[in-house]
C-alpha cells in the first residue's frame, strides 16, 4: 500500500488507494466477526452419529431346549453360586489395594478417640499419674473417712443396772 500511495502522481490516485484501503479493511473486520460467530456456533453444535454393522452371515439361534426339572434347577443354582462367587472375588480385588490404608486410617482414628475420651472423662494429666485425692492419693474412700478403733463403743442399757 505504501508502495501504491508512493507512487500516485495526483489526489485523485491518493483518494482512489485510500478509499480501497478503507473498503478491504471494512471487509477483514466484517470477516473476522462471521469467524468469531461461527467458532461460537461450531463449539455448541450437535454431532449425530450413526453406525450399522455389515456381517457377511446372518446370525444363527440354537434351538430351544426343556430345560425343567430337579436337574436343571441344580444347573441354575451352580451356575448363580458360581457368579455370585465371581461377584465377590470381583470387588475384592477392587477393595484389597485400599486396605492398608484404611487400616492405617482406623488405627489413628481409634488412638485419637481413645485419647479425646480419657482427657474429657478426666482420668488424670496427660502424664498419667494417679488423680490427687483418690484411693491411690490416701484420701478417703467413697467420700467417707474409714472408721477409726478411737471412737467409743456405744453401750448398752441392761436391765438392772443402774
Amino acid at each position: 500500500m505504501r508502495a501504491l500511495l508512493g507512487q500516485a502522481t495526483n489526489i485523485a490516485d491518493v483518494i482512489s488507494i485510500e478509499s480501497e484501503l478503507a473498503t478491504r479493511e471494512a471487509d477483514l473486520e466484517s470477516l473476522q466477526q462471521q469467524q468469531a460467530s461461527l467458532t461460537g456456533r461450531v463449539a455448541m453444535s450437535t454431532v449425530s452419529l450413526t453406525l450399522t454393522a455389515i456381517t457377511d452371515q446372518p446370525a444363527t439361534t440354537q434351538p430351544a431346549t426343556d430345560d425343567s426339572g430337579f436337574i436343571a434347577g441344580l444347573r441354575g443354582g451352580w451356575a448363580a453360586l458360581v457368579a455370585f462367587f465371581g461377584w465377590v472375588g470381583g470387588v475384592v480385588g477392587v477393595v484389597l489395594p485400599f486396605l492398608p490404608v484404611l487400616a492405617v486410617l482406623g488405627l489413628a482414628g481409634w488412638w485419637i478417640a481413645r485419647r479425646l475420651r480419657r482427657r474429657a472423662a478426666g482420668d488424670g494429666p496427660a502424664g498419667g499419674g494417679p488423680v490427687v485425692g483418690g484411693p491411690a492419693g490416701g484420701g478417703p474412700v467413697g467420700g467417707r473417712e474409714p472408721a477409726t478403733a478411737t471412737e467409743p463403743a456405744p453401750e448398752t442399757a441392761g436391765v438392772g443396772s443402774g
